[in-house]
């Protein structure tokens, strides 16, 4: 995601991840990508490397067990081509590495060029599984084929989220 940007949402999104995944694998360690990584670590207790230091990110995906996107929109092709190449290029490099890939509550699209629904499509059929979180995106995925095995609607992981304890108080 666009982890360590400063943007609420993704930050949510990161926090609502790590959350869930300390609940149900509480032995796993989580290393997320960032824009910042002094800041998602501080913040989110989590390992992390530069979104841009590739020696650093294909070191991680050879060491990692799975890679997980946890939410967002990241592969749409409205805000540029350039964005959605690049988390499809570290998707292809998961799978290459023959590392399990699971998208979790994914917004997907739009991808208006014929080159973003073909590529997209190509490196998504690589995924173990793609949840979506809105109707549109599973018809998108439906539209260029993917197996009904391998996607489901969801929710958006921040909404379906239970409370920090903190909140709570």
């Amino acid at each position: 995601g666009y982890f360590g940007c400063g943007n609420l949402g993704d930050e949510a999104i990161l926090r609502s991840f790590t959350n869930w995944a300390g609940r149900n694998f509480p032995d796993a360690v989580i290393t997320a990508q960032s824009a910042d990584p002094d800041s998602t670590r501080k913040s989110h207790g989590v390992e992390s490397v530069h979104k841009h230091s590739f020696g650093n990110i294909l070191r991680e995906l050879r060491r990692c067990d799975a890679v997980v996107a946890p939410g967002g929109g990241l592969l749409q092709d409205s805000t540029s081509l350039k964005s959605l190449f690049y988390y499809l290029a570290l998707i292809r490099t998961a799978i290459f590495f023959r590392k399990p890939v699971y998208m979790l509550s994914q917004g997907m699209g739009p991808l208006n060029g014929k080159l973003a629904r073909a590529a997209s499509a190509c490196v998504l059929r690589g995924c173990e599984h793609i949840a979506v979180r809105d109707e549109d995106s599973l018809k998108l995925l439906r539209s260029r084929g993917l197996p009904e095995k391998k996607i489901e609607l969801t929710g958006d992981l921040v909404l379906l989220a239970e409370p920090d304890s903190a909140c709570e108080e």
